[in-house]
C-alpha cells in the first residue's frame, strides 16, 4: 500500500499577491455587505478572525450574524464573479508558472498512488487557475481530482473535523497532507503526514505534528527524512 497527497491550492500550488488581494478585498465587501458595518470595519475584523473560524462564511455564520444565515453559493457568486475569472490569466506572472513547474515535477518524483487538490475554493476558481497555469506552462500535475472541501461536505470546510475523517474513510492508504495554514493541519492522525508550505520560513519547524517545507523541491528531501515508506511498512506489518 503507498499514499496519497492531499495538496491546498491557494498559497501552495498558486500564491499570486495581485489574485489574493483581490479575493481579500471581495471577501471584505461582502463581509460589509451582510453585516451592514463599514468596509475598514469589516476589513479589520475578517483578516483577524477568518482564519480562526477556517473560512469567512463561518465567521459571519457564527460570530457575526444572529438573526440570517449566509450560504456557500452566495458567497462564491459574489467574490468568484466571472470578471475575477476572467482576470485569472493576465495575473498569473513568471513566478507563478515557475512555481507551478516545481510542483508539477516534485509531485511526479514522489510517485503517489493519487493526488488531490484539496481546498476552501471554489472548483470554478480552482479549475480556471489550474486551466489557464497548464496552458501558460506546458506542465500538468497528474491530478486524480480537484475537491472543493465544502462543495463535496454540505458546506463545512478545513479545518472541520469531519471533512478529514471522510478522506480517511474514501482513501485507504496514508496520506500526505500539504497546506499554507497551521490551523488547517489536521493533527494526530496515525494515517496523515502533515507538511505545512511556507515560502518565506527558510527553516524546518521542530512541531512533531507537521513537517515545514519552504519550496517544492524542498519537499522532496523532507519526504526522505520523515521516512513516509518506513511509516507505510509498519502500519501493513
Amino acid at each position: 500500500m503507498g499514499f496519497s497527497i492531499l495538496i491546498d491550492f491557494d498559497g501552495v500550488l498558486l500564491n499570486n499577491s495581485r489574485l489574493n488581494t483581490k479575493i481579500s478585498d471581495r471577501c471584505d465587501r461582502y463581509f460589509s455587505h451582510k453585516t451592514g458595518l463599514s468596509l475598514q470595519m469589516s476589513k479589520k475584523i475578517n483578516r483577524t478572525y477568518y482564519k480562526k473560524y477556517g473560512h469567512t462564511l463561518n465567521l459571519l455564520n457564527e460570530k457575526m450574524l444572529t438573526d440570517t444565515k449566509v450560504f456557500l453559493e452566495d458567497f462564491n457568486d459574489y467574490v468568484y464573479d466571472n470578471k475575477l475569472l476572467g482576470e485569472v490569466k493576465w495575473d498569473i506572472n513568471k513566478k507563478d508558472i515557475f512555481t507551478f513547474k516545481e510542483w508539477a515535477y516534485v509531485l511526479s518524483k514522489l510517485e503517489a498512488d493519487s493526488i488531490y487538490v484539496y481546498s476552501n475554493a471554489p472548483t470554478v476558481w480552482l479549475e480556471e487557475c489550474i486551466s489557464s497555469l497548464e496552458c501558460l506552462s506546458s506542465s500538468a500535475l497528474g491530478l486524480t481530482n480537484v475537491v472543493s472541501v465544502p462543495e463535496v461536505n454540505d458546506g463545512l470546510f478545513k479545518p472541520t473535523p469531519l471533512v478529514y475523517d471522510r478522506m480517511d474513510t474514501q482513501l485507504s492508504n496514508h496520506i500526505v497532507f500539504i497546506d499554507d495554514s497551521e490551523q488547517n493541519l489536521p493533527i494526530h492522525r496515525e494515517n496523515w503526514t502533515n507538511v505545512l508550505y511556507d515560502e518565506n520560513v527558510m527553516y524546518s519547524s521542530k512541531s512533531k505534528d507537521y513537517t515545514t517545507i519552504h519550496s517544492p523541491k524542498d519537499m522532496l528531501s523532507k519526504m526522505k527524512q520523515i521516512h513516509l515508506h518506513q511509516k507505510v511498512e509498519d502500519q501493513q506489518s
